[in-house]
């Protein structure tokens, strides 16, 4: 579980900084389905808010 995404931003982080952040954990988790002895979930928790200033 990660939380706080949302204090990313507080930390002046920009919303290209946490787009990489996104696509690096997408990457992750993407390498992991395809090896069954790395099982995993991740959940990124914080405001919404938070999350309007990235593309899909």
């Amino acid at each position: 579980m990660l939380d706080g995404f949302d204090e990313l931003l507080m930390e002046g982080r920009t919303s290209g900084g946490l787009e990489e952040f996104l696509r690096q954990v997408g990457r992750f988790q993407e390498s992991c389905a395809h090896n069954s002895e790395k099982g995993h979930r991740i959940l990124i928790t914080g405001r919404s808010l938070s999350l309007q200033s990235i593309e899909r």
